[in-house]
């Protein structure tokens, strides 16, 4: 089972619904929060903070907020024992949160203009191929959707392992997982959720 939210920073930019949300967080999370330098960065770590809080209440599971732990790669978790995991991911104006029975990873990219060829520098032969079948312009709409739904079922596939990028993106193939990507929000966004 898992369930998955998205959260946007806009209304976090405002400085009264900001203190609101402030109040609701863990001392923690107030802390990250306040030790980031902008606005949109205090905005994004605090609408995660508040998808977490969301989250945990909807599951009867809020006390877990006290306990999250850091794996050896830096993977947020709750503690081992309380049945549930949790993973973040943020880009542009939102944030994505998924939490699982089992160990779960996301990812979230806003959809951009790529730099030339950073599909060879990242990605197996097969994805780089599946690229070139949709289309020779890397900048067509087609192509950067292709090369983000990619991207982000790489990035939630390592961020489930919570080993990191110790062995590189081009080092295996998500091919057969293309259907847990999707393009969502007006395509401007691709996101990803990795789960086992």
């Amino acid at each position: 089972m898992h369930r998955i939210y998205y959260e946007n920073i806009t209304p976090y930019l405002d400085k009264s619904y900001f203190d609101e949300c402030m109040k609701l967080v863990t001392q923690k999370r107030r802390e990250k929060v306040q030790a980031l330098g902008d606005i949109s960065s205090r905005a994004r770590s605090l609408a995660a903070g508040m998808s977490l809080v969301k989250a945990t209440r909807e599951l009867g599971i809020e006390q877990e907020l006290e306990f999250i732990t850091i794996g050896t790669h830096g993977k947020p978790d709750f503690r081992d024992g309380c049945g549930w995991h949790y993973n973040l991911s943020h880009s542009g104006d939102y944030v994505m949160l998924a939490v699982a029975d089992k160990s779960v990873g996301v990812d979230i990219q806003q959809i951009k203009p790529l730099a030339r060829d950073i599909a060879g520098r990242f990605y197996s032969r097969d994805e780089i191929e599946y690229l070139k079948s949709i289309s020779s312009d890397n900048s067509s709409k087609e192509y950067l959707e292709a090369f983000y739904r990619i991207w982000c079922l790489k990035e939630s596939y390592v961020k489930c392992s919570g080993e990191g990028l110790g062995h590189g993106l081009d080092s295996f193939s998500v091919m057969e997982r293309l259907d847990d990507s999707e393009i969502i929000m007006d395509g401007r966004y691709a996101s990803a959720i990795c789960i086992f």
